[in-house]
C-alpha cells in the first residue's frame, strides 16, 4: 500500500512538472522577431492590472501558443477599470 501510494505521487508530481513545460511564456516585444504571430486579443472591465496580465495568461494557455506578449496594459478614462492588449506567438 505504502508503494502504491508512492508510486501516485510521484506520477502526480511528474505529471504538473511536464504541464509547465508546455506553458506559454511571456515574451518582451522586442523579442518576437522569430516568432509567427497567431493572435491579437484585447481585454476590458477588468478590476485590476494582474487580472488583465493574468487573462492573457490563461487565455494564451488555453490556446496552445508557444508565447505571448503584452502590448498595453491601462485604465480607461478616469475610471478605475483596466483593459489591455496581447499578440498570441508561435515558434518558427
Amino acid at each position: 500500500m505504502k508503494m502504491k501510494m508512492k508510486t501516485t505521487v510521484l506520477a502526480l508530481v511528474l505529471a504538473s512538472a511536464s504541464f509547465s513545460a508546455f506553458s506559454a511564456q511571456e515574451v518582451a516585444r522586442d523579442k518576437t522577431r522569430y516568432l509567427q504571430p497567431q493572435e491579437r486579443i484585447s481585454v476590458s472591465g477588468m478590476s485590476t492590472a494582474k487580472e488583465v496580465t493574468d487573462y492573457f495568461h490563461n487565455k494564451a494557455q488555453a490556446s496552445g501558443v508557444d508565447h505571448y506578449a503584452i502590448t498595453r496594459v491601462s485604465v480607461l478614462g478616469k475610471g478605475s477599470l483596466w483593459s489591455g492588449n496581447a499578440v498570441l506567438f508561435k515558434n518558427q
